[in-house]
């Protein structure tokens, strides 16, 4: 695993210490290996070159000298955020002024089930100073991953040594633990019980601070004997645990653990054990590292193991319940994944967008389906002329109205024949005992009715022959309509003979079916049956031609064409059918025309090759 790093940054010394080993875990023996320890002056060239050294690695720092304020308070469970808040409102109705300050909670002890309190300990450091002190690491690159006051580092060396304690020994769950931290010109006093900080305090004496002048010595300042050092602790930890409400027997100090930088650490824990009748233990053994893998030289590392201790603490507890820095990270990490949330929402709303484009693009040059007309399939004959004309009338639409004589001429439809009555029989339309020849009409494309009208007999001989029939010319409707043959003459007309001396009438000459001619209605002779005419309306007229189609103002890029799918690009765009381009709509594409119907309804056409063409006129 990666090597971790404590800096202890104290008034008069730096010291470093780097190891590799797994974290503190309470109530499990440390096993740490220490790679390499330095106690390098406070500031200059040699201490700012062993930041540098670091580089980026991470490390945790110890920061001596700051205000800071460590107490227990209880707030609701809830989120850490909401948890602190409600910490610092409790500490500012105590008076103390979290303004300014970094800070931090920790459980004070494991939560009770069924309880909406928890009681926690809020650690409180003034933010200008720390900012001073880790100015020289900052400057040299060196990445700060927490930073803890010396009381913190003395809840780490607790932690690590509460596997020792059982619930029966000294310094166990039932009582206080004390640990003292003394350096030069300053002391740290923290009050543990069951590994959770109860209050803790600095002070502003150290084992180099001057006593009062002695008249014995000739007014020359001496420094505090051993017994004063002691009697002094005493005294402190006699107040502070007055101050914290420690005073039932319960609440009692049960051992007394010291480290740091005297020499002789060991002499002032006897006075010190007098003085408050509990066992005083010194922190210069090497519990928690690995004896046998020592840094070089082992000897002075050993003489030197007191004083490193918060370094150490600081580097084994790395994942302390207690960091600084730890409502920033929290709040940075916030702020950071919200912008990565927006990021990622224009992201998304991007992609959706350029899908949903990309749709409508692939569905507006998709091909559209083309309506294709099929010839016209011509119909069966009928068998009778009732069926024929019942198939005329369900052909042709109800006329609204009769057209003039000078309308366009009209398809005659013949209703069945009728028998005409005994005593005024009609005259023969043919020649005795000779049968009528039915008449046919051909067309081009396909078979058209054409029946003829009944024969006018002429008077006499000598009377003038009549007109001939008024015929014209039509277009065939669509669709066709089938033939029809005119049935045979009834059998009284065609048995009847003329009277004796009569003139024969002659026989109409046939039309000649080599155009197609539609035999106008005839008006019948007087006396002969009235015969029923169905007048069809006139065939439609076809449109008149479309003028050719005009060159479009567009820039024809090329033209993909297959028998399933007709594209062009124009204007560097891919159209199809139906699509517009400038205005216009195109209408149909071929393999080198596309052609365009624009807001006027005129044709316009873009050709192959042809380029940019100038606008219609």
């Amino acid at each position: 695993m990666a090597t971790r790093i404590g800096i202890e940054l104290s008034p008069v010394a730096c010291r470093l210490v780097e190891l590799d080993g797994p974290d503190v875990v309470p109530g499990r023996p440390p096993a740490t290996r220490v790679l390499s320890y330095s106690i390098l002056p406070p500031s200059g060239p040699e201490t700012l070159a062993q930041f540098a050294s670091i580089g980026r690695r991470p490390v945790s720092v110890v920061v001596w000298g700051v205000r800071s304020d460590h107490r227990q308070v209880v707030v609701s469970k809830g989120s850490y955020e909401k948890m602190r808040a409600e910490a610092l409102a409790s500490a500012r109705a105590a008076g103390v002024d979290p303004r300014g300050t970094l800070a931090d909670i920790a459980p004070a002890s494991i939560a009770k089930q069924g309880t909406k309190r928890q009681p926690v300990v809020l650690a409180l450091a003034n933010a200008e100073e720390v900012s001073a002190a880790i100015q020289p690491l900052v400057e040299a690159g060196v990445r700060i991953r927490s930073i803890i006051t010396p009381a913190d580092a003395l809840l780490g060396l607790a932690r690590s040594r509460q596997s020792l304690a059982g619930p029966d020994a000294p310094g166990g769950p039932a009582g206080i633990e004390a640990y003292v931290a003394l350096d030069a010109t300053a002391t740290c006093v923290a009050l543990v019980r069951g590994g959770a900080l109860l209050g803790a305090r600095e002070l502003s004496w150290g084992y180099e601070s001057r006593g009062a002048k002695s008249a014995a010595a000739g007014d020359t300042e001496v420094s505090p004997r051993r017994d004063d050092l002691a009697a002094r602790i005493a005294d402190e930890l006699a107040d502070f645990l007055m101050m914290v409400g420690a005073r039932h027997e319960h609440d009692a100090v049960t051992q007394v653990s010291i480290c740091g930088g005297l020499i002789e650490l060991r002499t002032m824990a006897v006075p010190l054990m007098e003085r408050l009748d509990v066992e005083v233990e010194t922190l210069d053994s090497l519990f928690g590292i690995d004896v046998e893998h020592l840094p070089e030289p082992a000897d002075d590392f050993r003489d030197c193991a007191a004083e490193l201790r918060l370094a150490w603490s600081a580097a084994a507890d790395w994942r302390g319940p207690i960091n600084m820095m730890r409502y920033r990270r929290r709040r940075s990490r916030r702020v950071a994944l919200a912008r990565a949330a927006v990021v990622a929402g224009v992201a998304a709303g991007l992609g959706t967008g350029w899908a949903i484009e990309q749709s409508r693009w692939w569905q507006s040059t998709a091909p559209k389906p083309i309506a294709r007309t099929s010839p016209p399939v011509a119909r069966p004959a009928p068998s009778s002329p009732a069926r024929a004309s019942a198939a005329a009338r369900r052909e042709t639409p109800p006329a609204a109205a009769p057209k003039p004589p000078s309308a366009p001429p009209l398809v005659a439809a013949v209703s069945p024949p009728v028998t005409p009555p005994a005593q005024a029989p009609a005259p023969s339309a043919v020649a005795p005992g000779r049968p009528q020849a039915p008449q046919t009409s051909r067309t081009s494309t396909s078979p058209a009715a054409s029946v003829p009208a009944p024969p006018t007999p002429k008077p006499a001989a000598s009377a003038p022959a009549p007109a001939a029939p008024s015929v014209a010319r039509a277009p065939v409707p669509s669709p066709p309509v089938a033939r029809v043959t005119s049935p045979a003459a009834p059998p009284a007309a065609a048995s009847a003979r003329p009277a004796p001396g009569a003139p024969v009438p002659e026989r109409p000459a046939p039309v000649p079916p080599a155009r197609p001619i539609l035999a106008a209605p005839a008006r019948p002779a007087a006396g002969a049956p009235a015969t029923a005419v169905t007048r069809v309306p006139p065939a439609r007229q076809p449109p008149p031609a479309e003028p050719p189609p005009v060159p479009f103002p567009a820039v024809l890029g090329t033209i993909l064409y297959s028998p399933d799918r007709k594209y062009a690009i124009v204007n560097d765009r891919i159209v199809g059918p139906g699509d517009e381009v400038n205005g216009a709509r195109v209408v149909d594409i071929t393999p080198t025309t596309v052609l365009l119907r624009d807001e006027k309804g005129r044709l316009r056409s873009l050709t192959l090759g042809a380029g940019r063409t100038p606008a219609a006129p």
